[in-house]
């Protein structure tokens, strides 16, 4: 994966492939799947449930 790119981008990316190969796009599936915060482009961790940055707070339970 680029780190220089947008987390969000990458998310854009990966939701194309899925796409572009006729399987059905849940966007909660591939951010949960993103190692990257999309607010602050930090390593994110996955902790009950949810997937949380430590270094600015967002998160996201699924």
């Amino acid at each position: 994966m680029d780190n220089s790119k947008n987390p969000f981008d990458i998310l854009a990316e990966q939701a194309m492939k899925e796409h572009r190969a006729g399987k059905t796009i849940d966007i909660n599936d591939l951010a949960k799947q993103s190692v990257y915060c999309p607010e602050c482009g930090a390593p994110v961790v996955h902790e009950s449930g949810c997937v949380v940055c430590p270094s600015c707070g967002w998160g996201m339970c699924g």
